[in-house]
């Protein structure tokens, strides 16, 4: 499955402004969905 660089882009911000937070938590369903998390940053 292939996705438009503007929608990697986008998810990579959001991933940038999750990072950004002062004591927060981001929780996630599964280990695929965190080894997702982390590959993006």
């Amino acid at each position: 499955m292939e996705f438009p660089e503007s929608e990697i882009a986008e998810i990579k911000k959001f991933v940038n402004l999750l990072n950004s937070q002062k004591n927060s938590a981001v929780v996630v369903e599964g280990k695929r969905d965190s080894a997702a998390l982390v590959k993006l940053g």
